[in-house]
């Protein structure tokens, strides 16, 4: 393998590893990604690149929104919005390199990157159930990510190790697929652990794609019923939780009575419809191009929310952000941010949901149903989360929405055919 393709498949693995463990690597991994991607076209003479961009044109024109939304609105304010304009960067320019590198390196060995899936995920589960012992098996709290981000990165990471049976990366596959069930397994268990409700949403969704890619829904009747079956036995298991399970009672019960003059009640249900209500708001007085910048929201929750009586004094002083990624967008840019981030999501997830047909052979398939699980998956952990808050994460989105596209396309990569 030549050393820039090396260098690629390396700092996939890396990724996942430094994204639960480290503030500061993702952003440096990410960097130097897109440099050895850069290098090592330049290295193939940009080889086959009308014929990616032509296959990609519309994801790609598609890609182009986040970052268009972002500048438009900063020339709007005349106002420079630094994370967000490196956050629109990363998902709008990185997304082509990507396409266009990746094919270059052969698929066998680029796949090898997903190791490092398997042992983030451990060792995610690892640092999870210290900090549940030390404190006895009480919510933990992480402090890379506060503690739903983090699990609900988890929960992602799980569901790629099982998706991924379907990629025999070694010369034992039973072997390594026992490998890959136990750490699917030791991750939810570790994900329980974090007594979090959000990721539970996309549960279902995680279990609709995965019977999908065993069954194609050819008998749609046992498809449905090995749907509804597998969700109870996955509720069943988190339910089995003591602390988790009083979650979500405190839960139900804070939704039900956080309204009317209990509406800026201090709890964690009524913060979030409280932020959710500040955000909207903001979006609603400049809906063509937000504020300019996401990171003025909390003053204007201080001098706008506040006095309104929309949010409280609680929420102001702790809270930064709308916890919902969507919300976040329409604030901060208007409709074309919230286009943008639509778009983000949903535009490789038709690609997968394509690939995920039965005419495809089974690793293309098990590759497209690790994407969709990334781009949907991001659709329902944001709802109640702001998971991009950090540029970082935006980073690992479209690294492994890029490698998942390459990974799930049918026939030969450029690299298959030539000398690696």
């Amino acid at each position: 393998m030549k050393l820039l393709a090396l260098c690629v498949v390396v700092l996939y693995f890396l990724m996942p590893i430094a994204i639960v463990g480290s503030e500061t690597l993702p952003d440096a991994i990410f960097y130097a990604l897109m440099a050895a991607c850069i290098g090592l076209l330049f290295q193939e003479k940009w080889a086959n690149t009308r014929a990616v961009l032509a296959q990609y044109k519309v994801l790609l024109l598609c890609y182009c929104v986040p970052l268009l939304a972002v500048v438009i609105s900063m020339l709007a304010h005349m106002h420079w919005a630094n994370t967000d304009f490196r956050r629109a960067v990363s998902l709008s320019l990185g997304l082509p390199v990507l396409l266009l590198a990746l094919p270059h390196v052969k698929r066998i060995p680029l796949a090898q990157c997903l190791w490092g899936i398997y042992i983030a995920a451990l060792g995610a589960t690892a640092y999870v159930a210290q900090l549940a012992y030390a404190d006895d098996f009480n919510r933990p709290h992480t402090e890379i990510y506060n503690m739903v981000s983090y699990s609900n990165l988890m929960i992602l990471l799980a569901v790629v190790s099982l998706f991924s049976i379907g990629w025999q990366l070694t010369s034992s596959p039973r072997l390594e697929r026992a490998v890959k069930i136990i750490v699917t397994a030791l991750t939810l268990i570790g994900f329980v652990l974090t007594q979090t409700r959000t990721g539970w949403l996309a549960v279902p969704l995680f279990v609709l794609i995965g019977v999908a890619l065993v069954t194609g829904f050819k008998r749609p009747l046992r498809s449905m019923g090995m749907l509804l079956g597998i969700i109870a036995v996955a509720l069943a298991f988190g339910l089995s939780s003591d602390g988790l399970r009083g979650r979500v009672k405190e839960g139900v019960k804070q939704t039900l009575t956080c309204h009317g003059e209990r509406s800026t009640s201090n709890n964690n249900v009524c913060a979030r419809i409280q932020l959710w209500h500040a955000a909207w708001q903001m979006f609603q007085e400049k809906p063509l191009v937000g504020l300019g910048d996401g990171e003025l929201f909390p003053q204007k929750l201080k001098t706008e929310s506040l006095p309104e009586g929309i949010v409280s004094r609680r929420v102001v002083r702790y809270l930064i952000d709308p916890h919902n990624d969507m919300l976040y967008s329409l604030a901060s840019f208007g409709v074309l941010g919230g286009l943008g981030l639509l778009l983000t999501y949903l535009a490789p997830a038709v690609v997968f949901a394509r690939r995920l047909h039965s005419r495809y052979p089974l690793r293309n398939r098990s590759a497209a149903a690790m994407g969709m699980a990334f781009c949907l998956g991001f659709i329902f952990l944001g709802l109640t989360e702001f998971m991009f808050h950090q540029v970082r994460t935006a980073s690992f989105y479209v690294m492994f929405v890029g490698l998942f596209l390459v990974l799930s396309q049918a026939g030969e990569s450029a690299a298959q055919t030539s000398e690696s």
